[in-house]
């Protein structure tokens, strides 16, 4: 959901396997968060965990094989 509290709900769908680097970016441009997830199904559902970011707007970036996608998310108390 969006605005989100504590987790944050990534799917992506997909029929190449690849491993999808993610980035949580501030307003500020800082990385705040950087993981890799290994998309072995054609259907990937990961979950995120947000309740150690402080509230404010946030940017995810997904990249990797076939997913090249930004978003714009709000962390709410």
């Amino acid at each position: 959901p969006n605005p989100t509290t504590d987790e944050l709900n990534i799917v992506i769908s997909s029929e190449k396997n690849a491993v999808i680097q993610m980035e949580i970016i501030d307003l500020m441009g800082r990385v705040i968060m950087k993981v890799d997830i290994n998309k072995t199904e054609k259907l990937l559902q990961h979950k995120i965990n947000t309740s150690l970011l402080a509230s404010g707007s946030y940017i995810i970036k997904l990249n990797g094989g076939e997913t090249n996608t930004t978003q714009k998310f709000i962390k709410a108390d």
